[in-house]
């Protein structure tokens, strides 16, 4: 049916349906409005942009609008902001004119200014993406020039995420923001329950009348089996499934879209531990992978083996990488490189995961891996392992990790940059803060691309600190009377041209 790509990957939340409210989604009911009710990885942290959480982008783009937005592919197109340039020093937006917000109040440059410099503040969490912006400068109601203190070509990926999200002005300072959000989208919140958060089509919207949904219900649930069954019995007319369920589901007679998304599997190796400075050490935990088995046994095939950061048909992946040795499983080569480390009776680290089965069952199918070169691997579990992840208190971490947004390139400057927020060990990987400073200097995706791709290339001869497994899949199902979910290789939620049947 009418699904083009796009949304979240994994499932998680909470959510007991009691019953249905209104006609949207073939179900009965008293209500003539039109009601998306959709499947969704739990509830948002805020509906502020400055505090969300890194999953809340399904919800908060229902009410905000951005600068700059992306195609299916992953390029940048214009939004709240029509044309951009990049200079030496300066990010110059040219803006849309007769734009209003849901409060009433004018979106212009000044809006523009305002929302940059309370994304800066020291409360912000956008302030780290935003701190190569030393100025705002209002050029005319309708532009807006940045002073840049640094390269600035990652600022239309910047500004096609969080930061990129327009607050009316006149709601930055409210305090009740995180539930009661105002901005220029096509919807506005209704209300935040336990399970579900409720959008109201907003008549003011300027291009309203080509909405034919009334309403947005996104629905938590706790158990993905548990929100299969609810979409198959017509409770939910759309979902965001577990990747594992997408056989299931065709099965079922839904409509099923599976796609890449800018997140892989992987294993973080903390590189302040002396075995993981290694190169050798690296490069031979990542050939001992086997990737394909892990795959085959664990993705039912809903994903994409990968031993680099970004999807085939994203504009930052590097098809040369695709045979070089790293993507190789080999075993015997992976004993010799722990010879050559010095390190040929092996050695012993513990792998940090969290519960959830995906990482629970790569985890423990690395652990067997790794057994077969001797190395002996001890798996931890914990409830969340972001607070680890940037104090540095770990050996090894397998989980998840998005490397396109808001940008490849802040990817890779946490993670291979010599100042990175996960580099603990300070590796300098040979030639990546240049050749960064290069991929930033340009806002065109082909000039971008090839300094990115060097910087994968030196990585993978080197062994990278975070050794990519698998890249995943999107995996959306509909019932056959919806139309219209939009998306792109990146993962946001769009029902502005959703038609139900």
């Amino acid at each position: 049916m009418g699904m083009t790509k796009r949304l979240v990957a994994a499932v998680v939340g909470v959510l007991l349906v009691a019953a249905l409210q209104a006609c949207g989604g073939g179900a009965d009911g008293a209500s003539s409005s039109t009601v998306m009710r959709f499947g969704m990885p739990g509830l948002p942290v805020s509906m502020d942009p400055r505090l969300a959480g890194p999953n809340d982008t399904g919800y908060l783009e229902q009410v905000y609008e951005r600068l700059i937005t992306t195609t299916e592919d992953g390029k940048f197109e214009p939004g709240l902001a029509t044309d951009w340039e990049l200079t030496d020093d300066e990010f110059v937006m040219t803006l849309q004119e007769g734009v209003e917000f849901q409060d009433g109040a004018t979106f212009d440059a000044e809006a523009v200014k305002a929302n940059i410099e309370a994304a800066q503040a020291e409360s912000s969490n956008l302030r780290f993406s935003l701190a190569v912006i030393e100025s705002v400068e209002v050029r005319g109601p309708y532009e807006v020039a940045l002073k840049l203190s640094g390269p600035g070509g990652h600022l239309p990926g910047i500004f096609a995420s969080y930061a990129g999200m327009m607050i009316s002005p006149d709601a930055l300072d409210n305090k009740d923001l995180k539930t009661k959000p105002v901005g220029s989208g096509p919807f506005t919140l209704k209300s935040i329950e336990k399970t579900k958060v409720t959008f109201e089509k907003w008549d003011g919207y300027r291009d309203a009348d080509s909405i034919d949904v009334d309403r947005v219900e996104l629905i938590s649930y706790l158990d993905t089996s548990t929100m299969l069954r609810a979409l198959r019995s017509g409770q939910l007319d759309g979902a965001s499934l577990a990747q594992q369920q997408a056989g299931e589901a065709r099965d079922a007679g839904l409509d099923v879209s599976s796609e890449p998304i800018t997140l892989f599997s992987g294993i973080l190796l903390n590189t302040a531990r002396k075995e993981f400075a290694i190169p050798e050490v690296r490069q031979a935990i990542s050939v001992a992978i086997d990737r394909q088995g892990i795959l085959d046994g664990i993705y039912d095939g809903e994903a994409s083996i990968t031993n680099q950061p970004y999807p085939e048909g994203y504009w930052a992946f590097d098809p040369d990488l695709v045979d070089a040795p790293s993507a190789h499983y080999d075993v015997d080569r992976a004993k010799q490189l722990l010879a050559d480390a010095g390190l040929e009776d092996g050695f012993e680290f513990e792998i940090s995961t969290i519960s959830a089965p995906l990482y629970q069952s790569i985890s423990q199918a690395v652990q067997s891996q790794l057994a077969e070169i001797g190395i002996t691997v001890k798996i931890k579990t914990a409830t969340t392992l972001v607070e680890q992840r940037i104090s540095g208190d770990f050996d090894a971490i397998v989980g998840s990790f998005q490397a396109g947004v808001p940008d490849p390139t802040v990817f890779v400057a946490d993670y291979y940059g010599a100042h990175g927020t996960f580099n603990h060990g300070g590796i300098e990987f040979p030639g990546v803060d240049k050749l960064l400073a290069k991929a930033r200097s340009s806002v065109d995706v082909e000039e971008r691309a090839e300094p990115l791709r060097q910087i994968m290339e030196a990585v993978s001869e080197v062994g990278p600190p975070v050794i990519p497994i698998a890249v995943h899949n999107r995996v959306i199902a509909v019932r056959d009377n919806v139309e219209g979910v939009r998306g792109s290789i990146l993962s946001d939620l769009d029902f502005t041209d959703v038609t139900l049947g």
